[in-house]
């Protein structure tokens, strides 16, 4: 039986009071334990992120169009880390919004920032093709809209704020999506606004490295899960046998999914967050989560995030699979037996008379 989970998040109207009353009121029994690893990053310093040479070409050639945007990627400095790349986007909000913006996505696409600039300038025309230089100023406006909204009501409101409506043609419509602005760049730039507002709650990143860290440790929980239950049963046959009694398997559902009936677990589920589409209810429950582990360490909710982007950064990369592809990528020499061989693993055909 597969495991789905409801999720019955109330509405986001008072974001402080909410996490608390929820953790107070059990969610903490809910979710699984922070990882160790985390935990005792939590109890030490944030270290300073690894600054990068800032891509100047790529970004110019691609806003050349908008001189005065051009003009914020040249006045950046030579090298940026998160910490000069936020007090430079405060020294520009909030009378240039979109020069803030253009600053955020600068240091979130990094070093190598492929389709950034291409993407950037497809949100501040509010193009979904290329075909115009001038920005859009209903783009402006639903930034600044989603800025006051998570510095009044919270991030979870905010995060509602971005995910209205997927479409942004009629001004008259009280939608604050923007088209090509998902939930990683829409909560780096929600965090960056919030913490240069000075926000009682600073909106925490929700991005596709958190996601998948997260999705790791899930795995692992269902992983332990199932060998625990396995490990159980393998006990209660062993003590029927040495009785000389009957043994009974165990039909609960749990031992079922133990067996190969789903692949998560309900504790699993909890801590696992899809970016697509963007959903309130599943960042609300993040909210809640990291209320909850940040609470160990004294932390609230947005450098719990920080830490596990600062683990995610300080992980090797993954090793390749022993049975990977080789790195130059040849495939193996095709199988072509003599005629009528059967094919590998399978045994000869039968005869036909």
């Amino acid at each position: 039986m597969s495991h789905q989970l409801t999720n019955t998040a109330g509405s986001p109207s008072d974001e402080a009071a909410c996490l608390a009353d929820e953790a107070e009121g059990g969610v903490s029994a809910e979710f699984p334990a922070p990882p160790v690893e985390l935990t005792e990053h939590m109890h030490g310093p944030l270290p300073p992120q690894r600054d990068f040479s800032v891509p100047r070409t790529q970004w110019r050639r691609k806003l050349s169009g908008i001189p005065w945007l051009s003009r914020v990627v040249t006045e950046l400095p030579e090298r940026i880390d998160r910490k000069s790349a936020l007090d430079r986007f405060a020294h520009l909000w909030p009378h240039d919004a979109l020069g803030a913006f253009v600053v955020m996505l600068v240091w979130a696409y990094g070093p190598k920032p492929g389709y950034g600039p291409h993407r950037a300038l497809m949100i501040v025309t509010a193009q979904e093709r290329l075909g115009r230089d001038a920005v859009d100023p209903l783009v402006e406006d639903r930034l600044r809209e989603s800025v006051r909204v998570a510095v009044e009501d919270g991030p979870a409101a905010g995060f509602v704020q971005m995910t209205q409506c997927h479409h942004h043609s009629d001004p008259e419509e009280p939608c604050g999506h923007i088209r090509g602005l998902g939930p990683s760049f829409f909560t780096k730039w929600l965090n960056f606004a919030t913490e240069a507002e000075g926000a009682r709650i600073v909106t925490p990143v929700l991005d596709s490295r958190i996601a998948r860290w997260l999705a790791d440790h899930a795995n692992r929980i269902d992983r332990e899960t199932r060998e625990r239950l396995l490990r159980q049963e393998d006990a209660r046959r062993e003590a029927a046998y040495a009785c000389g009694a009957e043994y009974e398997p165990d039909l609960s559902e749990e031992l079922s999914w133990a067996s190969g009936w789903s692949p998560t677990t309900p504790e699993a589920d909890r801590i696992r967050f899809p970016l697509s589409p963007p959903n309130a209810a599943d960042y609300e429950r993040y909210l809640a989560l990291l209320t909850v582990w940040g609470r160990t360490a004294g932390l609230p909710p947005a450098p719990v995030a920080d830490h596990i982007l600062a683990l995610v950064a300080e992980e090797k990369p993954r090793a390749r699979p022993a049975d990977a592809w080789p790195a130059s990528r040849e495939l193996p020499p095709p199988w072509n037996p003599p005629l009528g061989s059967p094919a590998p693993g399978l045994p000869p055909e039968r005869p036909p008379f």
